[in-house]
């Protein structure tokens, strides 16, 4: 039966517990018998090794002894490490040994199985292993290489450790130096599993450093062959803070076990705490079996984060299919580092902008615009320093959506426009939301386009001087043909052809003044309407006074009726151009009673409203309120955004 597993047994220990101790504590429902791998070789059949110096309860020291015992290195549940000096090839050598108060087979089998496994494993990540034997007492005891550095889990604990100087890595290279050194550990894993072998105790406290930088995984008590972990194993095996779901509850174990326990050490090499955590061991085993998702500080690279949470994923489907695409994954960020930071810092920006829409229920506003630019940079420079960042495109398409959809909602074409032709790939439905918008803003601009010409044909400012100038030149010049009447009516004649054609000729003059002013004075409807009314007073006191000659009507009498008719014009003006003309008319009308009741100062009241038209025309300043739906100043002058845009 397998040893129990004690409560208080420290988390780093690696343990082997039988299901029986754990189906007692209510953590699984094994019923695997739990059975000791028996001893491949016999031990008589190990070659004999001379041992001189401390080795405890060896045979006493012979002087002719090859292996001279020095110091310990290390010791563990079963075993003890030595320093020994090899005095036949006067080299310094590690000598691993059985403590002398164990004799059970299943130790001495481990010891032995390790052994072999290490010397089969021709590689610079293992130890090389030089010799395999036993001291004179018959204890089995194998010789490997002696590094000299320190185990990996010590630099973890000491950032001034001595050995970060000796192989020249500098304080802010200790991350980058870790994830090199858990490199190393991947390829060596890798290399074990193309010969068919799993670690099953992968741990920075079984990793050695050496002082150039060598990186050993030590440790292969409990590896094994691929096809014997296959079948399972009567109860959990390993380091309670770092196994995978499968080892505590028993299940088969493949390459993806050993790449769980190397997301394991990620994790710790990013958090500074071991993967399963707990206040006695059968915390962390339960733990482990659940093997929850853990989150990361803000500080930790995105890319190490989600590497370290799917190489420790409950499901094994789910972790890098093997040792070696781990190992390129991290390759992959020390290169493209820089890079993914960038992408990593662009979908932050993304995540918070699109929160804070989602809080509003709103538009963007200056703060939500302000974290798209930076996140547009962001994956933009990422992009620079790597083209071929996945996580950036995928990131850049995602921002730029979110783009669109913002503009779309403000109904910025060119903006929607811009963002998605910037996409990595064509959007069908986002193409269609954008030709809906260019449709309808075309429609829009329609009735805008007409609403501005109607305000601009209704705004009386337009070619106000040119028109003034043109009503300036009209009231001189009939003023002075309203003057050179006086004869006629001194002579108290009636009138004649000269009196008909007094007005025509003023309209004949008038043409080029009209034709000069024409451009302009047609830009509007209200100037035309200005220029129709004025001819049209022209052509009715022309065919009043052909009326006054065929019937022989007094002068006087014509032209206080003329006045009349200037009122009516200048009504018109009141209802088609500008109400202030409304104050022309009731003047032209009490010109025209004044006329009648004091005939000598005609000339006074029939040039008068002359004045007054130039007067009004000349400040008036805003549309005329007609009853057609014509908008103010103030709405014709307010900026249109999609203009803008």
């Amino acid at each position: 039966m397998a040893e129990s597993l004690p409560a208080d047994l420290s988390h780093d220990a690696t343990v082997k517990a039988s299901p029986e101790v754990l189906l007692a504590r209510g953590m699984v429902s094994l019923t695997l018998p739990a059975t000791e791998p028996a001893l491949s070789i016999e031990l008589s059949e190990l070659p004999s090794l001379t041992v001189g110096g401390s080795l405890e309860d060896a045979s006493p020291t012979e002087s002719h002894a090859d292996l001279e015992i020095t110091e310990v290195l290390g010791e563990g549940g079963m075993g003890i490490v030595y320093s020994a000096r090899q005095r036949s090839l006067k080299r310094d050598v590690a000598l691993k040994v059985v403590r002398s108060e164990s004799h059970h087979p299943g130790q001495l089998s481990v010891l032995l199985h390790e052994a072999r496994l290490m010397g089969s494993l021709e590689h610079p990540g293992v130890i090389p292993v030089h010799a395999l034997g036993r001291d004179a007492s018959g204890r089995p005891l194998f010789v490997m290489k002696r590094i000299e550095g320190t185990s990996w889990q010590d630099l973890l604990r000491s950032p001034d450790h001595e050995v970060w100087a000796a192989i020249g890595k500098q304080s802010r290279d200790r991350l980058l130096a870790h994830l090199e050194i858990l490199m190393h550990v991947a390829s060596t894993i890798a290399f074990a599993h193309s010969r068919g072998i799993l670690h099953r105790d992968i741990k920075p406290a079984n990793v050695l450093v050496g002082s150039f930088g060598e990186v050993y995984v030590a440790d292969w008590g409990i590896a094994t062959e691929k096809e014997a972990a296959l079948g399972g194993w009567p109860g959990p095996l390993g380091t309670p803070s770092f196994m995978a779901p499968e080892m505590v509850l028993g299940d088969p174990m493949d390459e993806r076990t050993d790449v769980y326990l190397l997301g394991a050490t990620l994790h710790q090499i990013l958090s500074g705490r071991p993967r399963h955590d707990g206040a006695r061991v059968v915390d962390v085993l339960l733990s482990a079996r659940e093997s929850a998702p853990p989150s990361y500080d803000v500080t930790v690279p995105r890319a190490l984060g989600d590497l370290a949470r799917r190489a420790t994923a409950r499901d094994k489907s789910d972790r890098p299919a093997s040792a070696l695409a781990f190992r390129d994954e991290l390759a992959e960020y020390l290169t493209h580092r820089a890079s993914l930071e960038l992408s990593a810092r662009g979908a932050d920006c993304l995540s918070r902008a699109e929160a804070a829409r989602r809080a509003s229920n709103a538009t963007l506003g200056a703060t939500e615009r302000a974290l798209l630019v930076e996140g547009r940079f962001a994956f933009a420079q990422a992009l620079r320093e790597w083209p071929g960042n996945p996580t950036a495109r995928a990131g850049m398409d995602r921002l730029l959506e979110a783009t669109f959809e913002a503009e779309l909602a403000e109904r910025a074409l060119g903006a929607c426009a811009a963002a998605l032709a910037e996409m990595s790939t064509p959007r069908d439905d986002l193409e269609k939301k954008l030709a809906g918008l260019r449709s309808a803003l075309r429609v829009e601009g329609r009735e805008r386009d007409e609403a501005r010409k109607l305000v601009r044909d209704h705004d009386p400012s337009i070619a106000r001087r040119n028109r003034t100038l043109f009503l300036v030149f009209l009231a001189v010049a009939g003023a002075g043909l309203t003057l050179g009447m006086r004869s006629f009516r001194r002579d108290g004649s009636l009138p004649g052809v000269r009196t008909v054609l007094l007005p025509l000729g003023l309209g004949i003059a008038l043409a080029p003044v009209a034709a000069w002013f024409r451009a302009d004075l047609a830009k509007s409807a209200v100037n035309r309407r200005f220029l129709a009314i004025v001819y049209g007073l022209i052509g009715a006191s022309t065919f009043l006074r052909a009326l006054g000659y065929r019937f022989q009507t007094d002068i006087d009498h014509l032209m206080t009726f003329e006045l009349v008719i200037f009122g009516t014009a200048a009504a018109m003006l009141a209802i088609t151009f500008h109400r202030a003309f409304g104050l022309v008319a009731m003047g032209t009308v009490l010109c025209a009673i004044g006329a009648y009741a004091l005939p000598e100062w005609l000339e006074i009241f029939y040039v008068a409203p002359l004045f007054s038209i130039v007067a009004v025309s000349a400040f008036v300043q805003k549309p005329a309120e007609a009853s057609s739906g014509e908008r103010t100043d103030e709405t014709r002058q307010r900026p249109d955004k999609n203009e803008k845009r």
